[in-house]
């Protein structure tokens, strides 16, 4: 029972914490949910549960916003609600999938019932390299403290990756309601910046990612006067 405590008094200063910290709140909010569903206070765990889906997906934080969607799919059948259930699980498996989060996805497919494709010695050589790839960009740039800086490094890391010739960085300013180009990096930095507000703004509303190695030539985008 002690321990119980512990663990509520724990995820109450978390949420505390985090209130204002909106990239973490979502996270706070889901465990909470977690708590009082094993401790079998439904209204409440559904409440936080939701309130969860909510704050994940109002700042785009995808990953956190499936994550709860699992989550809150395993409460759903606990409570005989194997439609909502499977529903949530669908949603999570998608997002899991969009933005290749191989572990989440492979635990939703169990809930669904779908068989996993072993992946191909090539695929594995490549999740390989990938996570080595986040830890040495995480090592580089867990030590940065001075936000242009920290920046600018992850900026370069991303070029790096990606093979791209240059990059941009925007951040969202929340009183303004805009994007605000922050950095830049790659080839010779000219005057005239080539990217496409159009697409800019498409991924940050949308929340996906854009692959195109020549955006004028496809048609979806064609729609745009400027590329």
């Amino acid at each position: 029972r002690t321990l119980v405590k512990k663990i509520k008094k724990a995820c109450k200063t978390a949420i505390s914490k985090t209130k204002n910290w909106k990239t973490h709140y979502g996270g706070a909010l889901r465990v909470m949910a977690e708590y009082y569903m094993i401790t079998s206070k439904q209204r409440k765990a559904e409440k936080f549960f939701l309130k969860s889906l909510e704050v994940c997906e109002k700042t785009g934080r995808r990953y956190e916003f499936a994550k709860t969607l699992f989550k809150y799919g395993i409460f759903l059948q606990k409570n005989n609600q194997e439609k909502r259930a499977r529903q949530n699980w669908e949603k999570a498996y998608k997002i899991f999938e969009e933005i290749e989060s191989i572990a989440y996805k492979k635990k939703v497919a169990k809930y669904l019932g779908i068989e996993e494709k072993q992946p191909t010695p090539v695929q594995r050589l490549q999740e390989k390299h990938r996570l080595n790839t986040v830890i040495r960009v995480t090592q580089d740039i867990s030590s940065i403290l001075e936000s242009g800086i920290l920046l600018k490094n992850v900026l370069n890391k991303a070029i790096e990756v990606t093979g791209a010739r240059r990059g941009y960085l925007f951040i969202y300013n929340e009183k303004s309601g805009d994007l605000e180009l922050k950095v830049q990096e790659g080839e010779k930095q000219q005057e005239t910046q080539h990217y496409s507000e159009n697409i800019v703004y498409q991924v940050f509303q949308e929340g996906t990612t854009i692959m195109t190695t020549n955006a004028e030539a496809e048609q979806q985008f064609t729609i745009y006067k400027s590329i």
